[in-house]
């Protein structure tokens, strides 16, 4: 049933965003991370896991300008790309 296999997959993208939230919350180039859990438009058509991560805010002028560093930019991929990694170990 398509309805509970988009639930399961609701249910591990959930697990999944825990785990990543976790790992990015050791880096210290992320700071402070927050989980929220919604649903996204996304999960009503995959049978997939989704998870949606906001890395920065550009309201946030520190932050803002951050992004436009190529080193920071740097970094948050590679603990973007380590989190992940991590988390589906």
């Amino acid at each position: 049933d398509r309805i509970v296999q988009r639930q399961k997959a609701a249910e591990k993208a959930g697990t999944l965003g825990y785990k990543i939230a976790r790992a990015i919350g050791e880096d210290s180039v992320a700071g402070s991370v927050i989980v929220r859990s919604c649903p996204l438009l996304l999960q009503r058509d995959l049978e997939m896991p989704v998870v949606l991560m906001e890395m920065a805010y550009l309201s946030n002028i520190d932050t803002a300008t951050l992004l436009g560093e190529e080193t920071y930019q740097e970094q948050a991929a590679l603990c973007i790309a380590s989190a992940v990694a991590n988390s589906l170990r």
